[in-house]
């Protein structure tokens, strides 16, 4: 039996996640990426104020675009 993390479309919702929560720490110096990173709340970067918490970034639409 395949769980949802090994299909398709839960690889495609893990990366879209991964890509939502980790948008936060680009660019960002190495001390707040290790004093933030605990999964537990969502870090909005201040280069990218239109993208707010459970929105997805370019990258994620092209990993759908490539994957249709």
């Amino acid at each position: 039996m395949t769980s949802l993390a090994n299909s398709q479309p839960g690889i495609l919702f893990t990366l879209a996640r991964a890509d939502a929560y980790g948008q936060g720490f680009e660019y960002r110096p190495d001390d707040f990426v290790g004093a933030n990173n605990s999964v537990t709340r969502y870090h909005p970067h201040q280069l990218y104020g239109s993208l707010t918490e459970g929105r997805y970034t370019d990258d994620t639409q092209m990993s759908l675009a490539v994957a249709e």
